[in-house]
């Protein structure tokens, strides 16, 4: 189970005279293998690793976005949030950006890309938020709603 720096970077969304993004930093996090297979065990090993996380607290990061460099620091939970008005105008889509960690030594330890949206000028915004995690209804105890969590792969579940 290897342990890094990790920046977790939300997409970001605005306009020219008002952007912002948002993420987390964790000073280590468990790397995942990604194979799914039907070993109940082993699924859940890995979904007990996802819980085992720990944020990097006040952490100092950049934020370079075209020429522009932001600076902003981490709240105790490795929370941040980056918000700034770009000095050119900007154009409807998805533009990138890079948050760099900065050491205690000034240098920049990991560099993470993301993204910043730029909606197109209409009267209307749809958002979508359908949670894809929804258990099986019929699991009416907790000792089914575990059974069914940990057992079973989520992508061998049925729906």
């Amino acid at each position: 189970m290897k342990r890094s720096v990790e920046i977790k970077i939300y997409n970001g969304y605005g306009h020219s005279k008002n952007l912002v993004v948002y993420g987390h930093v964790f000073k280590w996090r468990p790397k995942l293998s990604g194979k799914y297979d039907k070993n109940s065990l082993r699924h859940a090993w890995g979904l007990l690793k996802l819980f085992m996380s720990r944020p990097y607290k006040k952490a100092n990061l950049k934020l370079f976005f075209k020429d522009q460099v932001i600076n902003a620091q981490a709240d105790h939970d490795g929370f941040f949030k980056f918000k700034w008005a770009s000095d050119v105008h900007l154009e409807a889509g998805l533009h990138d950006l890079r948050i760099g960690l900065v050491d205690f030594s000034g240098e920049f330890s990991h560099f993470t890309r993301g993204k910043v949206y730029i909606p197109h000028c209409t009267q209307y915004v749809f958002v979508s938020d359908i949670d894809d995690t929804i258990l099986i209804s019929h699991s009416a105890t907790i000792w089914k709603r575990l059974k069914e969590l940990l057992a079973r792969n989520l992508y061998k579940r049925k729906i």
